[in-house]
């Protein structure tokens, strides 16, 4: 299968259940001078508001063919923050319960083992930090480490954290090393690369691009909004106990779980009043696996129009005019995980209630504050601002 996108884009595989076009649309990153464009995934619950059931369908198929190749063997699953955390999540739920979960994260954490740092080069934010509660139990027993990610375009970022990761006394020395991705991008140079460090590659979409391609050359780019508001809409903040935290390592039946209660959570708040209509369940930066799967849970047992997706740290260009492209509005936002950090949250429509889903220790106030408000600017009349927490 072979398509062309504005001649610009080849896609050489495509082994998912969804069309090219349900799944690649391009944008422009806003002030990033490494790679002009970006590929924002039409199902994947990040940047684009997306149907739980198909983007879980989506990492699943994802999932089994990781199961195909390493099926039966003690494998740790690594997802790389902050796009592939829920990627990550559900490959690690179809390798099965005892399945071993890290993620790579951008946050400090406090009290856990910081394994190792390194280097995502080509992104907006470049240090990333890898934590595990148990490294010696966990790691050194795995046969197979397999790094997640939604799409790889150098190969740079794997090779980096590969590189640390073989530097731990424990690992096995014959450990097999395989990322897998949504979407692998690698030219013939930097497959080399990775097949030389040992590193096998499997991917649902193999496309083949110029990476120094500008899609937009023309693109009138425009401003991402802060609200001016009248009324604020009613606004309710509760804290949900028995949060796992995938940042410190976990294993994946047990976080699976943890979110499966806070979702039933979720759905007996909402059970307490009037159904809405349209639900929208917003995950905020890496906290995007709770998000969809509470999404999938409403679904599937409220007569509801349910939608998810999730703040993001990368800056894209925001258009409303240029045909096809998918970007179409966003606010600039304080994060809720550092007050010194900018977040954004794009392609916001009106909602009926709007269920916020974050984790972070810090003070969160600010940033609730100017999220609420963007929601309510775009007509959203209810939010339920819920903070996961251990205990």
């Amino acid at each position: 299968q072979q398509t062309m996108m504005n001649n610009n884009i080849e896609v050489l595989t495509n082994a998912s259940s969804f069309s090219f076009e349900e799944l690649i649309h391009v944008a422009q990153r806003d002030n990033n001078s490494k790679r002009q464009f970006l590929l924002v995934n039409g199902k994947q619950g990040k940047h684009l508001p997306t149907d739980a059931t198909q983007t879980l369908a989506l990492f699943e198929q994802l999932g089994e063919l990781a199961k195909r190749f390493y099926d039966r063997r003690q494998t740790v699953v690594i997802g790389f923050a902050e796009t592939a955390t829920a990627i990550g999540a559900a490959v690690a739920q179809v390798l099965g319960a005892k399945t071993v979960y890290l993620q790579t994260t951008r946050e400090t954490l406090k009290d856990s083992i910081n394994l190792l740092d390194f280097q995502e080069e080509h992104s907006h934010a470049v240090n990333q930090r890898l934590y595990c509660c148990q490294p010696q139990r966990w790691l050194a027993e795995a046969e197979v480490i397999l790094l997640v990610e939604d799409e790889i375009s150098t190969g740079q970022t794997i090779l980096n954290l590969v590189a640390e990761l073989r530097k731990l006394p424990y690992l096995r020395k014959q450990v097999q090393f395989a990322v897998l991705s949504l979407v692998n991008g690698l030219n013939e140079a930097s497959l080399s690369k990775l097949s030389a460090a040992g590193i096998m590659c499997h991917y649902l979409l193999k496309l083949a691009y110029d990476s120094a391609w500008n899609p937009y050359p023309d693109l009138i780019a425009e401003s991402t909004m802060m609200p001016l508001l009248e009324e604020k809409p009613s606004f309710v903040y509760k804290e949900i106990a028995g949060k796992v935290n995938s940042r410190s390592g976990c294993v994946i039946g047990v976080y699976h779980e943890a979110v499966l209660n806070l979702a039933q959570t979720v759905k007996a708040y909402l059970l307490q009043a009037p159904i809405p209509e349209t639900i929208l369940v917003l995950g905020t930066e890496e906290l995007m696996y709770p998000a969809i799967i509470t999404a999938q849970l409403l679904q599937n047992t409220l007569k509801a129009t349910v939608k998810t997706h999730a703040t993001t740290r990368s800056p894209i260009k925001i258009s409303s005019q240029t045909a096809d492209y998918p970007i179409i509005n966003g606010c600039h936002l304080t994060s809720l995980y550092d007050p010194l950090r900018t977040t954004f949250v794009y392609n916001l429509t009106a909602y009926e209630q709007v269920v916020i889903l974050f984790d972070s220790d810090e003070d969160s106030q600010k940033g609730l504050e100017e999220l609420a408000d963007c929601l309510h600017q775009f007509g959203c009349r209810q939010i339920l601002a819920l903070r996961w927490v251990t205990t």
